[in-house]
């Protein structure tokens, strides 16, 4: 009887299966890739501006959809004093944006100074959110009087812009402000988490004058030193966080104010 030659590599590897099974071998399954979460990016030219008071300037941010983002993007922009800063298109200073997949999107963030704004640095917040995912971008603008010289102001650096934390556990990030110009204390730092719910982590910082879980005032000479601490319990909801911390100081007036950003990922 003539057997079919198609036979013989299905018994071929019957018996290889067979030899594995009856070795206590389980031969190799390649396990299916995880899947890349779809996101996307803000990016910001130029990423600083300097300006005398009076006069305005912009800066044109780019939207950038990552591993097929697709939706609607609310930007929201928040500066101090209230009108400096406005975002176009603007509604009610919220600007709204459509990012298609593998597209970008653009949108401007004008900032307008007049005779009477007070020289000093503002930190410029926009924050672009989606159903699924945020970002955030500082847009620092240093308001110079007509013909003054540079200001007194201070660096901000961190040991860690970003943390991933299991559940029930904690991490920290060392803020470091450093003095330019002669600038000099005390400063006061306060921290705000975002998104928050139930049994979001906790915030507080070590160093300096307590004065509750989310603020701090420093008293000691420049540079200045604090430690951000973010503590979980095994409730906590998994998903990214972020902590916005605000430093204001200095012996000028109106104080000097930077915004510095620590993101949370929480497994």
């Amino acid at each position: 009887m003539k057997v079919n030659s198609l036979s013989r590599p299905l018994k071929t590897l019957s018996t290889v299966l067979l030899i594995a099974a009856l070795a206590g071998l389980t031969p190799a399954v390649r396990a299916p890739p995880a899947p890349i979460s779809s996101d996307f990016s803000i990016n910001c030219s130029p990423g600083s501006l300097t300006l005398l008071v009076g006069t305005s300037g912009s800066s044109t941010c780019t939207l950038t959809s990552l591993n097929g983002f697709a939706g609607s993007l609310t930007i929201v922009g928040t500066a101090q004093p209230t009108g400096l800063l406005t975002v176009q298109p603007d509604v009610n200073r919220q600007s709204f944006v459509t990012l298609s997949a593998g597209g970008t999107a653009t949108l401007i963030a004008n900032v307008t100074t007049t005779a009477s704004t007070p020289s000093f640095v503002y930190s410029d917040l926009l924050v672009v959110s989606s159903s699924t995912a945020f970002h955030t971008f500082v847009l620092e603008t240093v308001v110079n009087p007509v013909g003054g010289p540079n200001l007194p102001d201070y660096t901000v650096g961190l040991s860690a812009s970003s943390l991933t934390i299991a559940r029930g556990n904690s991490g920290s990030s060392i803020i470091t402000m450093t003095a330019l110009n002669g600038f000099a204390g005390p400063l006061t730092l306060d921290a705000k988490l975002t998104p928050a719910q139930l049994a979001n982590p906790v915030i507080s910082f070590t160093g300096g004058v307590q004065v509750s879980n989310e603020t701090l005032v420093k008293v000691s000479t420049a540079p200045f030193t604090a430690t951000l601490n973010v503590s979980t319990v095994l409730t906590t909801p998994t998903g990214i966080y972020a902590v916005v911390i605000q430093m204001q100081g200095g012996t000028s007036q109106p104080f000097l104010q930077h915004t510095a950003l620590v993101s949370i990922t929480v497994t």
